[in-house]
């Protein structure tokens, strides 16, 4: 078991190629929707993702996460999946455009967060930027949990059947600095 802690300062991204987790501001649309969620329950941890290309949906991940690993660990390796199985999508995407939907505040605030140096915050950065080399377009939006929206709901479910389910760990197992 490893700890959770932040990246080594000598790699983090020199402040000039530093990503910018950008908001949709209002009704865009974007060609991707993705819908991110982690639960950390009784029985477990676990993350979801739905991939909708307009309303069709394309991708489903599950991840059941080692049980000491904590409910932002969760939300986060969600965004982290959800973002390597956009760039992997097969099919024509035009325009290159996907925003991410997240009910968790503190997940997109840590994102923001341009001091916060933590392991998955610095990922999806990196992945963010990677993406941008191939003309992606990666927005974030917050949505409110459990109010009927359909992505949303989806990934709740994923998330908590991942938590409760047997399966092996997905390999996350580092132990978040709170937990010591």
């Amino acid at each position: 078991m490893e700890l959770d802690h932040e990246v080594e300062y000598k790699y983090w991204p020199h402040p000039a190629d530093t990503v910018t987790i950008e908001e949709v501001v209002s009704d865009e649309e974007a060609t991707i929707q993705a819908f991110t969620d982690g639960c950390k329950q009784e029985q477990g941890v676990g993350a979801g993702a739905v991939i909708f290309k307009g309303s069709e949906l394309v991708a489903k991940v599950q991840l059941k996460l080692d049980n000491r690993c904590s409910n932002n660990q969760a939300e986060q390796l969600a965004i982290l999946k959800a973002l390597e199985t956009i760039e992997s999508l097969k099919s024509h995407i035009n325009p290159r455009t996907a925003t991410i939907f997240k009910d968790s505040g503190v997940s997109l605030d840590s994102l923001h967060n341009p001091n916060n140096h933590a392991h998955l915050a610095e990922e999806i950065r990196k992945k963010v930027t990677s993406m941008g080399t191939t003309n992606w377009k990666i927005k974030f939006s917050w949505v409110k949990a459990h109010a009927g929206v359909y992505g949303n709901e989806m990934t709740d479910r994923l998330a908590k059947e991942a938590a409760r389910s047997d399966g092996t760990n997905y390999g996350f197992s580092r132990i978040p600095k709170s937990a010591i």
